[in-house]
């Protein structure tokens, strides 16, 4: 799972992330543009295009499962 950035970035715990570690992994300024704090706008896929409800759900579950929630 993908985290945008309003200035439309991967960044927190993206595994292609364009934004520096500061306080928490991602968050801190982008290194593609002038943004100085990454802002999650929306989860995405690579592609930065929506998931369906569907899908995140999938993904979320994904998340969980390895982190041991379920």
């Amino acid at each position: 799972m993908y985290e945008l950035c309003e200035c439309k970035h991967f960044g927190g715990m993206s595994p292609n992330s364009s934004h520096v570690d500061k306080i928490q992994a991602g968050h801190g300024a982008c290194s593609e543009c002038d943004c100085r704090q990454f802002t999650w706008v929306k989860f995405c896929n690579a592609d930065g295009e929506d998931y369906s409800d569907k899908e995140l759900k999938i993904e979320i579950n994904k998340i969980k499962i390895k982190n041991g929630v379920i």
